[in-house]
């Protein structure tokens, strides 16, 4: 069964733009928590935790916002001081 999810990583070392990604399923704690950890383990890029989260997890998309999609049953938010 699908579990929707929207991971919203605000970094002020994007100039202030946060990104939001959207992920059918498996969003419930356990796992977003193996989401973050792919995106804390991902090698090979000089790129931010946005970059990071995209590029580790091949089913996140690109969403506007935690209210893009009527359907989104997690939603996760990330500052800057919550990824140092």
């Amino acid at each position: 069964m699908s579990t929707r999810g929207t991971y919203l990583l605000a970094a002020s070392q994007l100039n202030n733009h946060s990104i939001c990604f959207y992920v059918h399923c498996d969003n419930y704690p356990e796992g977003a928590a193996y989401y973050f950890r792919q995106m804390h383990y991902f090698k090979n890029s000089r790129s931010h935790y946005a970059g990071k989260f995209f590029r580790a997890n091949s089913n996140a998309e690109f969403t506007i916002s935690h209210d893009s999609h009527w359907d989104t049953e997690y939603c996760y938010t990330l500052d800057a001081k919550q990824l140092s």
